[in-house]
């Protein structure tokens, strides 16, 4: 707490820091919004500077953990996952078998990385509902954000990738085989589905869901509560259900 008041204190020498910043002297909103995240993450390293592995998180002896990265409380860590250099795995979040999560991944609680993909399928002649088992990977690259209750499933063959610098919110659903760019948003109940190829600098909002094998392009915005049943090229935003261009 002492250390949290010594950083208010110091708050009008980051505002005058802040406002020499020429990138922002146009902008009374950047200048508020770029002074707030520099004092908020100033507050935020001072509670989350130690690394630690917790004595309640349940590790494999064949995971491979960076010695800066931090295992809170009730974490599963499978067999030969790997985690890199200053990632944060907070409580009750699951790495499951041979998944590698690279540096600087902050993984929320609850969220499931690794999971069995939905491989059912109608075995006509039998009339039976018969699964494909998946034995890819997860692999997750560097300054990926993934927030709380997320579920990301393993390939059935090969890799679902994560690209860096994604940042992915609560409740989302991300299926076997797909493919995120670099520099997406995407927020809170989104569903993409197997197979599907995300760009970078895509923005996903919330409640959308993408339909499987479709590609999206870079820098495209996928509007709230949409339904892409098509492909979407790059530099576009997609409203509706089916989303068209707006």
């Amino acid at each position: 707490m002492v250390k949290i008041i010594s950083i208010f204190k110091n708050m009008s020498s980051l505002i005058i820091k802040q406002s020499n910043n020429n990138h922002l002297k146009s902008s009374t909103g950047g200048l508020k919004k770029a002074v707030y995240s520099n004092l908020i993450n100033s507050i935020n390293h001072e509670r989350y500077s130690s690394q630690t592995i917790s004595e309640l998180a349940m590790i494999s002896e064949s995971a491979k953990i960076a010695e800066d990265a931090t295992i809170c409380d009730g974490v599963y860590v499978g067999e030969n996952v790997v985690i890199g250099s200053k990632t944060r795995l907070y409580p009750g979040a699951i790495i499951l078998n041979d998944c590698i999560i690279q540096n600087n991944v902050n993984i929320g609680s609850g969220t499931v990385i690794g999971g069995e993909g939905f491989g059912y399928y109608y075995h006509k002649p039998t009339g039976t509902i018969r699964h494909n088992p998946h034995i890819g990977r997860v692999i997750i690259k560097d300054n990926v954000d993934i927030n709380s209750n997320v579920s990301i499933h393993r390939a059935s063959i090969g890799d679902t990738i994560i690209g860096k610098n994604t940042k992915i919110n609560s409740n989302t659903h991300i299926a076997h085989n797909v493919i995120i760019g670099e520099n997406c948003l995407i927020m809170a109940g989104v569903s993409i589905s197997g197979s599907a190829i995300i760009g970078d600098n895509v923005v996903i909002n919330p409640k959308a869901g993408i339909a499987k094998h479709l590609k999206i392009g870079d820098n495209s915005i996928i509007g709230m509560n949409s339904t892409v049943l098509d492909n979407v090229p790059p530099n576009v935003r997609v409203l509706g259900t089916p989303a068209i261009e707006k």
